[in-house]
């Protein structure tokens, strides 16, 4: 099984905040086995999130290259089809990043981790709470 972080679930494992120490425990080693995915748009979620001062100003650039070489997580750029899904899906979330990050994960078969309420709305495998019993055999 694969799992895709949301943003705010890269965030707190970055910078081991607010996640409990078996979560962080858990997803460091889903990301040593390669099965720990980012979408690319979270890059450029964080990015925009800087620009409008709705979060600290830091290099993304450098802190991405560092995530994704020393955690070991993959990145899933998005493709038209999963574009095009992320309209289709329904209106119940506005955020086109988590529609996007929903519809990937839809396509690829992964469990999202998130603890977005809204995200959990869609017909898609999340998991947040759930991940401290989350079996990695």
């Amino acid at each position: 099984m694969a799992f895709l972080l949301d943003t705010h679930a890269l965030l707190f494992w970055s910078n081991q905040q607010v996640l409990s120490k078996i979560q962080l425990e858990k997803l460091d080693r889903l990301a040593q086995q390669g099965r720990l995915h980012v979408s690319t748009v979270v890059f450029w979620e964080i990015a925009l999130l800087i620009r409008s001062g709705r979060l600290a100003d830091f290099n993304v650039q450098n802190w991405s290259e560092e995530l994704q070489h020393a955690a070991g997580i993959r990145c899933l750029p998005p493709t038209i089809p999963e574009m095009l899904h992320s309209v289709a899906l329904p209106p119940l979330h506005k955020d086109p990043f988590d529609r996007l990050m929903i519809a990937q994960a839809l396509l690829h078969q992964m469990t999202l981790i998130t603890k977005d309420q809204t995200i959990q709305r869609y017909e898609v495998p999340v998991c947040w709470e759930g991940l401290e019993d989350l079996s990695l055999d």
